[in-house]
């Protein structure tokens, strides 16, 4: 089962920049990061930690 990170109505979880290893983000949900469960709960934290808010949700793809 794959899993993507909500941030905001709208605002998803796209990954880490190679660059700097800053968080990413999209508005478009085809982009989203998708992830198993565990990886997915060790992510939050981190985009809590950013963006002060965020949620595991069930992808639909």
């Amino acid at each position: 089962m794959n899993y993507i990170i909500e941030i905001d109505s709208g605002l998803w979880f796209c990954g880490w920049s190679t660059l700097d290893g800053s968080l990413k983000t999209t508005d478009d949900i085809a982009l989203a990061y998708r992830m198993r469960r565990t990886l997915a709960e060790r992510t939050l934290p981190k985009v809590l930690s950013q963006f002060g808010k965020g949620q595991i949700m069930r992808s639909a793809a």
